[in-house]
């Protein structure tokens, strides 16, 4: 059963299925770094892929500019290098550079072929720029390529939800998502949307459909809002 809210995250940026490197940034000092020094974009020694490495070091040592710089340099010599434009475009997202992520955004969706999940991507990028008709067109060529693509059908109801078209997204997460997620996200954006009387609805009615789903559960506790009695369904 799939239970998890499958958001693109701002300051949560989750980017459905088709990711390129799945890896996040660990904890390493910051500062230079010694062997990213020495890549410079002018030097014949370096292809493609070591500066997609260089980039990936770059993110680790928390210097995102440095990243960006790197995975330019690889697109330079290799512009079909799709990890280096996932990348690119993920940092850019992440630092909020949205004219520079719509359009890295807008190259990798082509590189994909015009995949689902990468129009997902895109349209995320719209919706946190504040675009929502190009957002909501995203997400509908992305559902177009692919009907039953988990990312734009959860992330364009999750924009619906946050909109009020309450019955838009619901039509959305069906498609995709077992009963009582579809109520677990829909009180998440009551949450959001700090109608905490709907938000607690909502978790109860996942509860009345799956007793066990603890994820609910504990939603309704953090917030104070203990579930009352479930009643059993016939």
């Amino acid at each position: 059963m799939r239970k998890a809210i499958v958001v693109a995250a701002g300051g949560m940026l989750v980017i459905g299925a088709g990711c390129e490197w799945g890896g996040k940034p660990g904890r390493v000092q910051r500062g230079p770094d010694p062997i990213l020094e020495g890549f410079d974009d002018a030097n014949p020694r370096f292809d493609a892929s070591t500066h997609f490495a260089a980039g990936q070091l770059a993110e680790t040592q928390r210097q995102p500019t440095r990243a960006i710089e790197q995975y330019q340099a690889a697109l330079k010599l290799d512009p079909s290098h799709r990890q280096a434009m996932y990348r690119l475009a993920m940092v850019y997202t992440d630092q909020r550079q949205l004219d520079s992520a719509i359009e890295a955004w807008k190259g990798y969706v082509a590189a994909t072929g015009y995949s689902a999940s990468a129009w997902s991507n895109l349209a995320y990028c719209y919706e946190i720029a504040g675009k929502y008709t190009e957002a909501e067109a995203a997400y509908r060529s992305g559902i177009e390529k692919d009907p039953k693509n988990e990312p734009c059908r959860v992330n364009y109801g999750l924009m619906l939800a946050r909109q009020r078209r309450f019955v838009e997204a619901r039509q959305q997460w069906i498609q995709v998502l077992d009963p009582p997620a579809v109520e677990y996200n829909l009180g998440s954006v009551y949450e959001q949307l700090r109608e905490g009387e709907l938000a607690r609805s909502a978790y109860e009615t996942a509860l009345s459909i799956d007793p066990n789903f603890s994820d609910a559960r504990k939603r309704l506790e953090k917030l104070g809002l203990g579930p009352t009695a479930i009643l059993p369904r016939e």
